[in-house]
């Protein structure tokens, strides 16, 4: 099937909807989300609700083919690691943060999940805890570092259950996943198809709830309101917002035939590319 024209363009103050978090709304959004009949936490990868996806050809791994699981965030953060067993641990993982933050690398380990690693010859990386970031650097290493610091004072300071693992006096352990080879030139086409499997047939139901009440309502533009420049809108509308572009795609779908085949396109992926704040394409398909 092939992109024809534009089912619908918007600007910046047009009729949208802001989301975030997978857990907290503010009293006029909870207000909103009555009015509109949605619950606007749901749209988060991180929302947590039984699901299941179907066969996608970009989850490499065997396992997470037709599998059940409770968030985007588990399949997205397992299908990204090359190494199986690291994928497995992945989605193993107790919820959506946690999963979140393995894949991102910020994950500190406990003394449990040290063996996992060291069972199969797994390599940890050290992070020192000395060290010293300026609040100005925003690099990989220092954004990484600074994650590591808070996810371990989150997971570790207040829950004496687990010991947190560390390799000498100075450094914590972690595992920092490597990438399937072609991640980046296939993670926006896979977002899209978790995206279809959660607001589908075998999605989660708040989702598919929510899907029908806002378009019943017209509203189709979402953005995810976050610092994220990639996913997010950067909170000031220079970001990508991604994910917000890749559910109204999914949202102006169910608006039309709802048995048609969305396939992913040029058009689709280009549209990822430009700023919130400018016009935002969704591109159709038709047979």
């Amino acid at each position: 099937m092939a992109s024809t024209g534009t089912a619908l363009a918007l600007r910046a103050g047009g009729i949208t909807e802001l989301f975030y978090s997978h857990t907290k709304r503010s009293e006029e959004e909870t207000a909103r989300d009555a009015q509109l009949g949605i619950d606007r936490r749901c749209f988060s990868n991180l929302w947590e609700e039984s699901m299941m996806v179907p066969h996608i050809p970009l989850l490499r791994h065997k396992f997470l083919q037709g599998s059940s699981g409770t968030c985007v965030e588990a399949w997205f953060q397992s299908a990204k690691c090359s190494d199986e067993d690291a994928a497995k641990f992945c989605f193993a993982l107790s919820n959506a943060k946690l999963q979140a933050q393995f894949g991102r690398g910020h994950l500190p380990l406990s003394q449990e999940q040290v063996k996992y690693f060291q069972l199969r010859d797994m390599s940890l990386t050290k992070v020192d805890v000395t060290q010293v970031f300026a609040d100005a650097d925003m690099s990989w290493l220092a954004c990484s570092y600074r994650a590591l610091m808070k996810n371990k004072k989150q997971l570790f300071d207040n829950d004496k259950s687990e010991k947190l693992a560390w390799a000498d006096e100075n450094h914590i352990l972690t595992y920092v996943p490597e990438l399937q080879a072609d991640w980046e030139a296939t993670k926006n086409q896979l977002m899209f198809e978790l995206q279809k499997a959660k607001f589908g047939p075998t999605g989660q139901a708040t989702a598919k709830a929510s899907a029908v009440c806002m378009v019943a309502a017209g509203v189709l533009h979402v953005t995810e309101h976050a610092e994220d420049a990639v996913w997010g809108d950067k909170k000031n509308g220079k970001g990508n917002n991604r994910l917000g572009k890749l559910i109204a795609t999914v949202l102006q779908h169910k608006n039309g035939n709802g048995e048609q085949e969305l396939a992913w396109s040029a058009a689709l992926q280009a549209s990822l590319e430009e700023p919130a704040v400018d016009t935002v394409h969704y591109p159709t398909t038709a047979p």
